[in-house]
């Protein structure tokens, strides 16, 4: 089964990766023909390269596997995900390292701005640090520097008109 099931995930992956000038199919011997078409050669109908696979793991590895790579970088992940659904990715994942390691360079949060903190937390991008409600305390409710030393000259501010005030 779980063979069988790896062997499905990999025709899921081909069948999203497959151009219109591609084609295979499965032989009832068990093996996959690949061939494919040239556009430039008008009078041929025929495939203008027909090859044999043993599996459909052996189809994506030798034509689509880089250019699944490239469609992990540059597809949002969700799209992926709806295209050949989740399994098929999982168990992907699972059995092939270097879209693992790939897969998770790409989820693992990033830090575009080159600041030390990934963009998700780093909401104002003008700290280093974790923001959060609960750290607001500790700072006194104040997000960043320039915004304390404000609050500290408006109350200043306030007591000077407070004191002016009461000596008229």
């Amino acid at each position: 089964m779980d063979k069988e099931r790896e062997e499905i995930s990999y025709r899921t992956l081909c069948e999203f990766e497959k151009s219109f000038l591609e084609n295979f199919k499965e032989k009832d011997d068990g093996n996959i023909e690949f061939s494919t078409f040239n556009l430039e050669d008008k009078e041929r109908m025929s495939p203008t390269q027909s090859i044999t696979y043993t599996s459909f793991k052996d189809l994506f590895e030798e034509q689509y596997k880089e250019s699944f790579l490239t469609s992990i970088e540059s597809l949002d992940l969700k799209e992926i995900d709806n295209k050949v659904g989740a399994d098929t990715l999982d168990t992907i994942i699972a059995k092939d390292p270097i879209i693992r390691v790939r897969y998770e360079e790409i989820t693992k949060e990033r830090d575009l701005d080159n600041d030390g903190t990934p963009d998700r937390i780093d909401i104002d991008d003008t700290k280093n640090s974790v923001q959060t409600v609960g750290d607001l305390d500790k700072v006194k409710s104040s997000t960043n520097k320039e915004t304390e030393e404000d609050n500290e000259e408006k109350k200043e501010k306030k007591i000077k008109r407070k004191n002016h005030d009461m000596e008229l």
